[in-house]
């Protein structure tokens, strides 16, 4: 997949993403034409407290080596370290900088929200990796067979 201007830009903002959040590390993934996949490691690096978090309508519930006396996550609220925040913050340098190259301003170019999902075993790793890698070769036989 060779990028764009803008596919660069997103890239470059991915690879900046594991700089600047410590909590993370990027594994497999793929951007095209009019999507990205990623694998994110998100690293609880604190041993008495659960830094990251789903947000939204599926906070994550406590896990029993939490500490209860601590607050629960607000679920309506951001939280910081949280897949929430890192595409939030992805998503906007990303919309900023492409729009600044288009000399536009306000324009969405992300679709609202995003899809996760918690990967629970080496298999499943396994599985997804392979699935961004074949992505593009999936993408481009749609392409083709629509045209």
């Amino acid at each position: 997949m060779d990028l764009n201007e803008f596919g660069k830009i997103v890239c470059d903002e991915w690879l900046k993403s594991a700089e600047i959040r410590q909590e993370i590390i990027l594994d497999e993934f793929v951007i095209l034409p009019n999507h990205f996949h990623a694998i994110v490691w998100i690293i609880d690096r604190s041993v008495n407290d659960l830094s990251v978090g789903a947000n939204g309508h599926s906070p994550l519930r406590f896990a029993p080596y939490m500490d209860r006396s601590k607050p629960k996550p607000n679920p309506t609220q951001m939280q910081p370290k949280s897949i929430s925040s890192l595409v939030t913050g992805f998503k906007s340098a990303t919309t900023t900088k492409i729009n600044n190259a288009r000399n536009l301003h306000n324009v969405s170019i992300w679709q609202r929200g995003f899809y996760d999902r918690i990967i629970r075993d080496q298999i499943e790793l396994n599985g997804f990796r392979q699935y961004i890698k074949n992505n593009p070769e999936k993408h481009w036989k749609q392409i083709v067979e629509k045209s």
